[in-house]
């Protein structure tokens, strides 16, 4: 496990650009917001892999895209998300009454100007 110091003076300079990056991906701020705290958990998670004479932002940046991609493929396979606050049922389609009564009544009334296109006569 790294120190907490360590990362701070190592990773944390970096924050701004890796918002702005996730800023740009996301298009979104909140999105953004979360991408970023996910790529800063996990690099502190991991910072013990990091190298000392390697670049931390390309590193960081390296982690924010390989979230940002699995966070893209489980939208595709969970769908869209749906708000709760949204409603959820499904309106009934509209069924025209019927013109008609019966079939005499129906062959009395109906027109060939009543069928579309091609088939009126």
């Amino acid at each position: 496990m790294a120190s907490p110091e360590r990362f701070e003076q190592i990773a944390l300079p970096h924050l701004d650009s890796v918002y702005r990056a996730a800023v740009a991906v996301c298009r979104r701020t909140d999105e953004a917001e979360d991408l970023t705290q996910m790529t800063f958990l996990k690099a502190f998670e991991r910072f013990d892999m990091f190298k000392p004479e390697t670049n931390c932002s390309a590193w960081l940046l390296q982690i924010m895209r390989n979230l940002w991609i699995d966070r893209v493929r489980h939208r595709k396979v969970a769908g869209t998300a749906v708000s709760l606050e949204q409603e959820l049922l499904v309106t009934e389609p509209k069924v025209d009454t019927a013109l008609w009564s019966d079939v005499g009544d129906f062959l009395e009334n109906f027109s060939d100007e009543q069928v579309p296109g091609k088939w009126a006569l």
